[in-house]
């Protein structure tokens, strides 16, 4: 999908293939339709209850409102996903992709946009999962909840010294006045 389809849309409309992601690999696709009309969504993420946060694992609505906002027709995607609890969160999710598809010249473009936000996203998930097991880690050696030991920690002026050089300052003045 780039907005360079916007012409086909246009022309034949659009049909989205409402089943389910475990029987994908049944639809028989050489048979629907010109293939040369045929298109492949970028990189989106859904909002569905079923799935979401998961990368291209919309649903029929999400799919076919992503290929009218892709191609320009903005509007109309907003409409077919206001009636879903979760269509503005749709939009949210996806603004930023969204925004760059939009303004891109042709479909090679989208394709690389899409490229680098999943390769952004797998970077940040390897970061998360990094994190995790830093934690996991300092939890396994103890480190995490608990008093450190105090010969670990570097010396603390004592009480009593600053009392005490506050009363020899006190002394000191005293004797001036005297």
């Amino acid at each position: 999908m780039s907005p360079e389809d916007a012409e086909v849309i246009s022309q034949y409309g659009i049909a989205g293939i409402n089943c389910s992601w475990n029987r994908l690999e049944e639809i028989p696709f050489t048979t629907l339709g010109k293939p040369k009309n045929q298109r492949k969504l970028p990189y989106l993420v859904a909002a569905n209850s079923v799935n979401y946060g998961k990368v291209f694992k919309m649903n029929t609505a999400e799919a076919v409102a992503a290929a009218l906002f892709i191609s320009g027709w903005v509007h109309e995607a907003v409409a077919l996903m206001y009636p879903f609890s979760y269509g503005e969160e749709f939009f949210k999710l996806n603004a930023e992709a969204f925004e760059r598809y939009v303004t891109a010249d042709n479909e090679a473009q989208v394709v690389a946009l899409g490229q680098a936000f999943e390769s952004l996203r797998n970077l940040q998930h390897s970061e998360k999962e990094q994190r995790k097991a830093d934690k996991a880690a300092l939890h396994a050696a103890g480190n995490v909840g608990q008093y450190m030991d105090e010969s670990l920690l570097p010396p603390r002026p004592a009480d009593d010294d600053d009392e005490s050089d506050h009363n020899t300052e006190e002394n000191e003045a005293a004797d001036v006045a005297d």
